[in-house]
């Protein structure tokens, strides 16, 4: 055995630390996999949330997502920030008594598009794009103005609302029964089924850009350069899109030898109860209640 290793080189005898190859691979490939991986993480949230016997739970999806857009729209419309932030208050209320996790609400709604929102807004609170009262000087010519800022903080606002009331909708309720509640809303079933499928879609481009990516990473050693993952991603971008076309029609075919019809099949039947009666008439007083604040308070 010692002959041997004698007429071996020196490299090819020496033992090799693998964890180096390993801990040195390229970062952006993990990224990738943990963010898409995260979109199978979401629905799973979802269904697990979908189970809990909460508020938003137990009331019927037709009434749920007409309440709730109808918060979105009233939000949009109404121009007094104190209310915006009532409606904000509202929305956080029901992610509370829908038992949802308040860390993962307030991370996945209002701590990253509001923000961003804002700040992206704030050049055009400056002086020469709104006139007002002087709030903060950037210079001697140049400020914040007062109603600039106030319309910075309308817009984010609006937007963390319709966030807050759209995940409230996607977070308990499953898809299908998001599906037949619009179909019995007699919204038309080309645009529901477009919908569906659209939202089914997601999952199969996720699926084969993770087994794009997961092949790359197994087969890399080293650091990469990052013209060559720039490379990479493009390539993987045309790839899975080729590939997500034919499976796309692969997955249909399937559907339809399946008994597939285009709607939405459950075995939970669509009614409107007791509970339902009661939560459409405590936020119809709300309304009623923030209303009155605007048009006779001044809120």
């Amino acid at each position: 055995m010692n002959r041997v290793n004698k007429n071996l080189p020196i490299w090819l005898a020496q033992s090799e630390n693998y964890s180096d190859y390993i801990e040195c691979r390229p970062h952006f490939l993990r990224r990738a996999l943990s963010e898409i991986t995260k979109v199978f993480q979401n629905e799973f949230l979802a269904e697990k949330y979908e189970k809990y016997d909460g508020l938003l739970q137990i009331i019927d999806p037709r009434v749920k997502i007409l309440v709730l857009l109808f918060y979105i729209v009233f939000a949009s419309a109404v121009f007094s920030i104190f209310v915006k932030i009532l409606i904000a208050a509202i929305g956080l209320l029901f992610a509370v008594m829908s038992k949802l996790k308040l860390s993962d609400f307030l991370r996945r709604v209002w701590c990253y598009l509001p923000p961003v929102l804002f700040i992206l807004s704030l050049p055009a609170a400056i002086n020469l794009f709104s006139s007002g009262t002087p709030l903060i000087y950037l210079s001697k010519t140049f400020y914040f103005t007062l109603s600039g800022i106030k319309t910075a903080l309308r817009v984010s606002l609006t937007c963390g609302i319709s966030l807050s009331f759209v995940y409230l909708i996607f977070a308990t309720t499953r898809a299908v029964q998001i599906e037949k509640a619009l179909r019995a809303l007699k919204l038309p079933d080309v645009f529901v089924s477009i919908l569906s499928m659209a939202y089914r879609y997601i999952f199969v481009l996720a699926s084969e850009a993770i087994k794009v990516i997961e092949a790359r990473f197994l087969r890399t050693v080293g650091k990469v350069k990052s013209k060559d993952e720039r490379r990479f991603v493009s390539h993987s971008i045309a790839s899975v899109f080729l590939k997500s076309k034919k499976l796309s029609g692969d997955v249909y075919d399937a559907m339809c030898c399946r008994g597939f019809t285009g709607k939405a099949v459950s075995l939970n039947e669509l009614k409107f109860g007791i509970q339902d009666f009661i939560f459409t008439c405590c936020n119809v007083i709300i309304v009623l209640i923030l209303l009155l604040g605007v048009y006779a308070f001044g809120w």
